[in-house]
């Protein structure tokens, strides 16, 4: 299920802030040096350079904190691809020829030459391009690329962002201009105010931060669409918002600094009037959230002593009594947050959307978003929560899944992506089985299944686990036909109600729904195709409406990564043996090597329906919530109380998740079956 480590380090502990091809360089000098920066407004830090020339050779480098890059390209022919991948997956290219770094040329990797060297090949497909160069390389000359980068620049004029009393001025370098990352000017002003989507099918989508309709699209290998320039009103809002940026950033680093002076009051919370008294972190934190400030139904208040307050290793405190309690701990570490970015910026409520990515005793550790607004008596923006009425997550998935016919020994693989959705805590909304839930994408992008912008969830009845223990509850759902049902003569199955699959006053935690179990994977995903991947802006902020009830809520999801057979090992947890292996000998107390190659273990369970001697068929589930931050590896022995050696296994379920820095979650799932009983 969704882990909540993330949210609690964020939470708790976070935000403190041509020439002719093949021929080749003879000597390795300063013209043989490609350097540049890398960024999409906030440098691309710790992103994987890959550099390669005509003859097919390739160099790699790693971006710093600052997005800059440097390599030796002394071995490849000219001219020079550069693909920079991202920690979050996204991929951008640059290209150079010889003569360019022998001027000193600086070789960006951003957007906006993704787009400039897209046209120059005549593919959109940056991947495409990097792994066929050695055939490509003979499409490019100087005269094409200068040709291009002049043509970006014209566009971005005739939209009305360049040139004089604009965002920045008219003679900008979109490629190999110098610029900071980070700065708010000149090509990196630019970048802050737009989202370039070089994903789009219809082509590379560029449009005004929070907008839902493009300012226009660059069809790469057909012609454009008229630009439609943007009006004074446009304008003036995209210069609020670097101006917004700007102040934003000052206030992060403002509360990093604070954060970061009190790691030496973690431990036993004090009540004794000090520096490091609960009652005085509270009020040095206080100004920083603002009156209006809601997380997930929580006050501003619960916020607050959750900002530095623990219960137990997993809860953030709501309450001073939680803080000092038997239980309770204050917790501080040394976080840095970087690369602020913004996502939306409402100039009516004053509300700014932001990413960033935050590292842990200097490394890397994730990323997020969260929402601030202007406090107008102090002139400051200040943290104002996710704005959730209630706890639930609605995120991505990669999945890597396989399908094993226990009768034919026969094992299918598939590959996909789902958005995946939980209910934690319904808090004091007035949910109720059978409502019906709107999920529209802002945007108006279409990502959901159907190629709509729009789909529906509902709220049923469903097990729910907490501490290892079953109860009766309420979950988000994609269809109000949840419950899988077995005929257990025929082993065919049938979707059913709550109401239908258990009789009046039945339990599903006690087995009180004869032959059926509720099915995870039918209620709890949705998949989605890479075409409406494609339309996916990096972070999408999706609306949540219900006319039942007051409910009008907005959270982000963030754009997933497709996994195939080459990646998967990279991203994909293992539980130590093959799927056919582990079908073939299930058994109760079996116990599994878990391990994840990149990101971290977060959570698995395993589910068996099996039969006695008396053809009595049952269905029980063991699971485990990993919240180690570090955690790679880990050993599981799941636990069954009514399944012995005796009962004969017929259906069993493996799923096992692991998230990424970018709470991205990856998931290896395998079911079992046995048609012929």
């Amino acid at each position: 299920m969704k882990t909540r480590y993330v949210r609690s380090i964020i939470l708790g502990t976070a935000l403190l802030q041509l020439v002719s091809c093949g021929e080749k360089s003879s000597t390795s000098g300063a013209g043989n040096i490609m350097s540049g920066i890398a960024a999409t407004g906030a440098p691309i830090s710790g992103g994987a350079v890959k550099i390669k020339g005509s003859n097919g050779e390739v160099v790699e480098d790693t971006t710093e904190s600052d997005g800059s890059y440097s390599a030796d390209v002394a071995s490849l022919s000219e001219p020079y691809l550069v693909q920079v991948i991202a920690p979050s997956g996204e991929k951008y290219i640059s290209v150079a020829s010889q003569s360019a770094l022998a001027e000193g040329k600086k070789i960006n990797v951003t957007p906006l030459t993704h787009t400039i060297v897209a046209n120059v090949f005549g593919k959109a497909n940056g991947d495409e391009i990097f792994a066929n160069f050695e055939s490509e390389a003979s499409n490019f000359s100087e005269t094409k690329l200068q040709q291009e980068k002049e043509e970006l620049v014209q566009k971005f004029v005739q939209a009305g962002l360049l040139g004089s009393g604009k965002i920045a001025p008219a003679n900008l370098d979109l490629l190999n201009g110098e610029f900071v990352a980070g700065s708010g000017v000149g090509v990196d002003g630019l970048m802050d105010v737009i989202s370039v989507n070089t994903d789009a099918a219809a082509g590379i989508q560029i449009s005004l931060k929070g907008a839902s309709a493009p300012i226009f699209i660059d069809k790469v290998d057909a012609a454009d669409a008229a630009i439609v320039a943007i009006d004074q009103t446009a304008l003036d809002a995209a210069k609020v918002q670097l101006s917004v940026l700007d102040q934003i950033r000052a206030r992060m680093n403002a509360l990093a600094s604070l954060h970061s002076s009190k790691v030496a009051c973690n431990g036993v919370p004090k009540d004794d009037d000090g520096a490091c008294d609960v009652d005085n972190l509270f009020a040095a934190f206080a100004p920083f959230f603002h009156a209006d400030y809601k997380e997930e139904g929580n006050s501003r208040d619960a916020g607050i002593w959750g900002w530095f307050c623990r219960v137990g290793e997993d809860d953030d405190a709501e309450t001073r009594a939680e803080c000092v309690g038997q239980n309770g701990s204050v917790k501080f570490e040394n976080v840095a947050l970087k690369d602020i970015t913004l996502i939306n910026y409402d100039s009516v409520s004053k509300v700014a959307l932001i990413s960033f990515n935050f590292y842990l005793n200097g490394l890397m550790r994730g990323s997020e978003e969260i929402a601030l607004k202007y406090d107008e008596q102090e002139a400051k923006y200040d943290l104002v929560g996710n704005k959730k009425t209630f706890e639930y997550w609605i995120d991505t998935e990669s999945l890597y899944s396989t399908s094993y016919n226990k009768t034919s020994n026969e094992a299918v693989d598939s590959y996909s992506v789902n958005l995946n959705f939980y209910l934690d805590d319904k808090k004091s909304v007035a949910l109720a089985d059978g409502q019906e839930i709107t999920l529209t994408a802002v945007s108006t992008h279409k990502i959901f299944p159907n190629d709509s912008a729009s789909m529906k969830l509902y709220v049923v009845t469903a097990p729910k686990w907490d501490n290892e223990q079953c109860s009766v509850g309420l979950t988000l759902s994609t269809t109000l036909t949840p419950y899988k049902s077995f005929n257990q003569s025929t082993g065919a199955t049938a979707y059913l109600s709550y109401a239908e699959a258990c009789p009046s006053n039945a339990n599903p935690c006690t087995n009180g729904c004869p032959g059926s179990y509720f099915d995870y994977d039918v209620a709890q995903k949705v998949s989605l195709s890479e075409g409406q991947i494609a339309q996916m802006n990096r972070i999408e902020r999706i609306s949540m409406t219900n006319a039942a009830i007051s409910l009008a809520d907005e959270f982000t999801i963030k754009k997933p990564l497709i996994v195939n057979a080459f990646n998967a090992p990279i991203h994909i947890p293992s539980f130590g043996m093959s799927a056919p292996l582990f079908c073939e000998n299930a058994a109760a107390g079996m116990t599994l090597n878990l391990s994840v190659a990149s990101g971290t273990l977060s959570y698995v369970n395993i589910h068996h329906s099996f039969s006695s001697g008396q053809n009595m068929w049952s269905n029980e589930s063991d699971k485990e919530d990993f919240w180690d931050l570090t955690l790679r590896s880990s050993q599981f022995t799941p636990s069954f109380s009514s399944l012995d050696s005796s009962d004969v296994i017929h259906y069993s379920h493996l799923y096992l998740s692991a998230n990424d820095e970018f709470d991205r979650q990856f998931v290896r799932k395998v079911n079992c079956e046995s048609p012929q009983i």
